[in-house]
């Protein structure tokens, strides 16, 4: 049984280039070692704002730019 709660936790991946693909097993390893990826915890009521500011404290290298234009969100089942 589910119950709703009052934050959502995702994983966000930093990519450096686009890619057409999941990225394989060995390179996901590399993302997660190099820093590239992290769970990132924010509540429901979190404007875009707020999640921006979540995104740039845990990607540094995000600080300063357009998050509409370097952030794409993927559903994964």
């Amino acid at each position: 049984m589910s119950h709703a709660t009052r934050s959502l936790s995702r994983t966000f991946v930093l990519l450096d280039k686009r890619l057409n693909a999941v990225p394989s097993k060995a390179d996901l390893g590399r993302m997660v070692t190099t820093g590239k990826v992290r769970d990132i915890s924010f509540s429901k009521s979190q404007d875009a704002d707020a999640i921006g500011t979540n995104l740039t404290a845990a990607f540094p290298s995000l600080a300063g730019k357009d998050l509409a234009r370097y952030v794409q969100f993927f559903t994964v089942f």
